[in-house]
């Protein structure tokens, strides 16, 4: 069970969030969304992407700086893969 289990439990989970999906779509049209998404002001926008790059940035950041400080440096493009 415990090498089948996550795999069973991932297939679910995505059937699950595909069903969901599904059930929304058939209640919000796409044109409802693009007419929701065109009434939100482009700064905030920005400012969400913004601060999402910078978040990123910073888990990089982290990661590299753990493993430089653990003695397994990796170069920042390396850490910053993964």
């Amino acid at each position: 069970m415990r090498r089948v289990g996550p795999p069973i439990a991932a297939v679910g989970l995505s059937l699950l969030a595909a069903w969901s999906l599904y059930r929304v779509g058939q209640k919000i049209s796409l044109g409802d969304i693009w007419t929701a998404l065109a009434a939100v002001p482009h700064g905030a926008i920005l400012a969400a992407l913004a601060t999402t790059v910078a978040s990123l940035a910073a888990f990089i950041l982290q990661d590299y700086l753990a493993l430089k400080r653990a003695s397994r440096a990796l170069s920042l493009p390396r850490a910053a893969a993964g």
